[in-house]
This record gives structure tokens, C-alpha cells and sequence, in this order.
């Protein structure tokens, strides 16, 4: 009787550690949200606009609440097989080709742990000219209200300080994890483009209807979110050194920092960027201390603890 009673024991052990390691593995492979994730946010990825709004120096924020999304896509990523997979999960890949060789890989879940205020749209001539009296318009962005293009990283987090000495408010650059974030906002799919590229020319403006110049903010359509202009018009500067893949990168939003280069990452495309550039993890990145005609700005306000 004992003895019968530890053998069914036994088995129902076995069994639910068998279970138990292939709901694991299962898990991993496809790269489903961390459990400590689900359980403080829900499903599915959460994290939206809370409805509330200011503006600085008549630059719009929008509010979004904590969550999490997953970043990153599988567009050239080098591959392998599930087997493959499942060894390197177990600990024994060291023969295993590189699974995620791209830009834009691994793909992997990222928390937004507070609140943040994001630009609704990009820094316009007029408002970066008031810090910046000298600055001289290019060919390609000529309006009052067509975002400042020209401007060096370094410039842009300048500008950063400026606007804190006028006006007692903390802004910066995005990270870039929070810039995928408010693109994406709430899809968190592999590999999508965000919009259809037959809903492109409504949407953004790329290669194909920019009449390769920047245009006035806010003359394309709005995201899920009501911000403007993440996709295509001018790429935008992330606070993020330039790294070759994500990994080893944050999981908790900050901006990575690490090393040495002299790159800074900018996200988004711009108005001569074709169509596959407008994708949501579509990354690329330009020296710091020089600006381009193609990259411009958009800020996030670190809130008060009033706010």
C-alpha cells in the first residue's frame, strides 16, 4: 500500500516537472511576456494615453501610463531551429549559429515603469529658433512649422537645457525604447510595419509623396495614440549610444549608454525614406556631434512628483 502510494508519487512528480519544463521551454520559444509582467500589467501589453495633456512653451505632451511592449523585430536576424532553440535554452548551444545577427534583434519584451510625457509631435523651427536665434533653415524644412532639421545631438540636448533654465521644466530625449514604445503603441508584434504600405501616403511622409522635403507637423495622420509624424517626415534622436543589435540592452527603458561611440541612434525615417524604412523597429544612427537634414527632435518631460 505504501509502497504503491510512493510510486504514484513518483510518477505524478515526474510528470508535473516534465509539465512544468516544456510550459518553460514553450514559453521562451515563443517568446511569450515575462510572467512578473503579465502579473503587474495584465494582458494584453498594457500602457496607453491617460487622457491628460500640457504644453511647454507651446510644445504639446501627452501622457502615458506605465506598461510594457516588445521590442525589436526579426527583420535580419540570422535564424536557427527549434531544436537549436531548445539546446541553447537547456544550456548546451555553445555550437550554435548566431540567432539574432541584425539591427533590430532579439526582439524582447521592455517595461515603461512610470508614467511618461511625450512631444505629440516633432520641434518646429519657430520653437527650437528661440533658443537658437542663429540657426539657419535648410532647403528642405523651410517653414515656421516644419520640424527643425540640421541639429546635432549635442545641440539638441543643449536646446534640453535651455528650455529647463526658461521655464523650471525637465525635457529630454526619448530613449530609444521609448521611442518604439509610443510608435508602436500597443502593437506588439514581430515584425509590423504599423501601417499598411497602401495606407502609407495618408499616413506619413516617406519617399514617395514628400516631394523630398519636410512638411509642416501634423499634416499626416495620427497614431493609435495621437501622436504625429513618428513614421517618416524626419527621423528623430533617441539619447542612446549606437549599438550593432539589443544584446544585452535595458529591459526597463533607460537609454543605453554604454561604450564608447561617438554614434547616437535616431528613429522613425524621414521624408526621402522608402517605405521598408518606416517600419516600428527600423533603427539606424548618425555621429553625435553633427547634424543632418534628414534628423530632427522630439522631447519627453520628466514630470514632478506633483505632476
Amino acid at each position: 500500500m505504501i509502497r504503491g502510494t510512493r510510486k504514484r508519487l513518483v510518477i505524478i512528480t515526474t510528470v508535473l516537472v516534465l509539465l512544468t519544463g516544456i510550459l518553460v521551454v514553450t514559453w521562451r520559444v515563443c517568446d511569450w511576456p515575462p510572467p512578473r509582467l503579465i502579473l503587474k500589467y495584465g494582458l494584453p501589453p498594457a500602457g496607453g494615453p491617460t487622457g491628460r495633456r500640457m504644453t511647454v512653451e507651446g510644445m504639446e505632451f501627452i501622457e502615458l501610463s506605465a506598461g510594457y511592449f516588445r521590442m525589436g523585430s526579426h527583420t535580419g536576424c540570422t535564424e536557427t531551429s527549434l531544436i537549436d532553440e531548445i539546446r541553447r535554452l537547456l544550456g548546451s548551444g555553445t555550437a550554435l549559429s548566431r540567432r539574432h545577427a541584425g539591427y533590430e534583434c532579439p526582439p524582447h519584451w521592455v517595461e515603461i515603469p512610470h508614467p511618461i510625457w511625450v512631444g505629440r509631435s516633432e520641434v518646429t523651427n519657430l520653437q527650437y529658433e528661440r533658443f537658437d536665434r542663429e540657426h539657419e533653415r535648410c532647403e528642405y524644412s523651410m517653414g515656421d512649422h516644419d520640424p527643425v532639421v540640421d541639429v546635432s545631438w549635442e545641440d539638441a540636448v543643449r536646446f534640453c537645457s535651455w528650455l529647463l533654465r526658461e521655464t523650471g521644466k525637465t525635457v529630454r530625449l526619448p530613449s530609444e525604447a521609448e521611442w518604439e514604445f509610443v510608435a508602436r503603441a500597443g502593437d506588439s508584434s514581430h515584425s509590423s510595419d504599423g501601417v499598411g504600405k497602401s495606407e502609407l501616403d495618408g499616413h506619413a511622409w516617406f519617399e514617395a509623396n514628400s516631394s523630398e522635403r519636410a512638411h509642416e507637423v501634423g499634416t499626416r495622420g495620427l497614431n493609435r495614440w495621437g501622436f504625429t509624424d513618428l513614421q517618416g517626415n524626419v527621423a528623430e534622436w533617441c539619447q542612446d549610444r549606437w549599438h550593432y543589435s539589443y544584446s544585452g540592452a535595458p529591459r526597463d527603458s533607460t537609454p543605453w549608454l554604454a561604450g564608447n561611440s561617438e554614434f547616437r541612434v535616431m528613429r522613425g525615417g524621414h521624408f526621402a525614406s522608402p517605405a521598408e524604412e518606416l517600419r516600428f523597429g527600423y533603427r539606424t544612427a548618425w555621429t553625435g556631434s553633427s547634424g543632418w537634414v534628414y534628423i530632427g527632435i522630439r522631447l519627453v518631460r520628466e514630470p514632478r512628483r506633483a505632476d
